[in-house]
């Protein structure tokens, strides 16, 4: 018995795991909507033709899927993908896209399953570890975090730097000072690959400030941004590439510029720019990445186009502010730093920056001013605070710094800083037995935290209980 042929629209049903995706794209930018069409356009005709075979299939709908994933739409993009992975079932790459969408609609348990398939096909598949890693960390599961980022470590090592910064986090957890000093060579490894990794300062700040390292925990507290640590993602990167539209080269790359792939950001941030030749946001954001990329000249060219456009745009007179202050042309500097608080009073790091810039050009005054107004904003910030009562001590108001020092120091009894910071300005005062007391416990965990500076700390000691002042504090 011959079996008649089946009509397309049944082969199409029996062909595919629910109904083709058709998503909307009536608001796409035409270049877009052209590319998404022909895109479902070619994965209809390798549907409907009756010889096409399963790996064909799956590589259809798998392009497919990573076309709709390029421009966020998601329920889109898994259809296709799902599509994908049940006709090429050995294909690592279909589940990794899975678990990619889950983890971003935040199901953690179906990214969990899907980047485990991931590693029962590729096994140490370097991306799905760390991102196995990263949400074992976020759900609580502490052991299997340790054990996928120990396994990444051990691995290729251009993924050294993102293992180093799971490893340090979860020994930060360990909340005691053995785990804060492990965290501290973590972070430390992550920062000599990748020293433009300025979210990684935070975390190794609040490493020094467990140990009583706050001299060092407010350098790196002060270098805090956003800039994560950076590994290989070619999966993830291939979705950017295919993205053709002209405001998602800016979104592309400012995802890149957030998540430390600056050459990506480079690239995408320059396309965009193509189009969009008066966008300050992209010109802003393309210095972030040439700076953070070492390249301060273009840096600074792409900072003052950014001013030139939007003269009104605090971050991009930030940007450039920042960049002239630290090469030391700090007049230049504070001039645009003033700019950008005067256009945005709460940006916090431009007062930081500004303050400092300030200090360095004698002008301790006008620093101390940007400190208080820090504090009349957000009053329990201590690093602030401190900063404040550093510079009161150099305007020589004593009384008024030993006040502000000894708040700090009672706040962050742990910290070495304040309680050198309280001890000068008691021996400022002249209370000396005081001051000896204070730079006592500064000496004490300055020992056990084992400080380079302890021989220093010492000398000052003996002098405050000598009834002198210590001229190096």
């Amino acid at each position: 018995m011959i079996l008649p042929s089946l009509s397309g629209a049944l082969a199409l049903a029996l062909l595919i795991v629910g109904p083709l995706p058709q998503p909307d794209l009536s608001r796409m930018e035409p270049a877009v909507r052209g590319q998404l069409e022909q895109e479902i356009a070619a994965l209809k005709k390798v549907v409907e033709s009756p010889a096409a075979a399963p790996a064909a299939l799956a590589e259809a709908f798998g392009r497919c899927g990573e076309v709709y994933a390029a421009y966020e739409l998601s329920a889109a993009a898994v259809a296709c993908f799902e599509n994908a992975a049940a006709r090429a079932p050995q294909d690592p790459r279909w589940p990794y896209y899975l678990g990619f969408l889950a983890q971003k609609r935040n199901d953690l348990d179906a990214a969990r399953s899907d980047f485990e398939r991931v590693l029962s096909l590729r096994r140490g598949d370097p991306p799905a570890l760390r991102r196995l890693g990263e949400l074992e960390l976020a759900a609580g599961g502490l052991a299997a975090s340790r054990s996928r980022f120990a396994a990444l470590l051990a691995g290729d090592p251009a993924y050294a730097a993102a293992a180093h910064y799971g490893l340090g986090r979860l020994d930060m957890l360990r909340g005691d000072a053995a785990g804060a000093r492990a965290a501290v060579t973590h972070f430390e490894a992550v920062l000599a690959s990748q020293p433009q990794a300025s979210l990684v300062y935070y975390q190794l700040g609040m490493a020094y400030r467990r140990l009583g390292q706050t001299e060092q925990a407010r350098a790196h507290l002060a270098a805090f941004g956003e800039v994560p640590v950076a590994a290989p993602d070619p999966l993830i990167d291939e979705l950017a590439r295919l993205n053709a539209g002209t405001r998602r080269h800016a979104d592309a790359g400012a995802q890149a510029l957030q998540e430390g792939r600056l050459q990506t950001a480079v690239q995408e941030l320059r396309q965009a720019l193509e189009t969009a030749p008066r966008d300050a946001k992209v010109w802003s954001n393309l210095g972030v990445a040439q700076q953070r990329l070492h390249d301060p000249a273009a840096a600074e060219e792409s900072f003052r186009k950014a001013v030139e456009i939007d003269p009104g745009a605090a971050r991009a007179h930030y940007n450039l502010g920042s960049l002239l202050a630290q090469r030391g042309e700090r007049q230049a500097g504070i001039e645009h730093l003033e700019t950008a608080v005067r256009l945005d009073p709460d940006l916090m790091d431009a007062r930081f920056n500004l303050a400092t810039a300030l200090l360095e050009s004698g002008e301790t005054a006008r620093a101390l001013a940007q400190y208080e107004a820090i504090l009349a904003r957000s009053p329990g910030d201590m690093v602030a605070r401190y900063n404040r009562g550093t510079t009161l001590l150099r305007l020589g108001r004593a009384g008024e710094a030993e006040e502000e020092l000894g708040r700090v120091a009672a706040a962050a009894p742990e910290a070495v800083e304040p309680a050198v910071g309280h001890a000068s300005a008691l021996a400022a005062l002249r209370r000396f037995d005081a001051a000896a007391g204070e730079q006592r416990r500064a000496v004490d965990l300055a020992a056990h935290a084992e400080r380079q500076d302890l021989p220093a700390l010492r000398s000052c000691l003996q002098l405050y209980e000598q009834g002198r002042a210590c001229p190096d504090s």
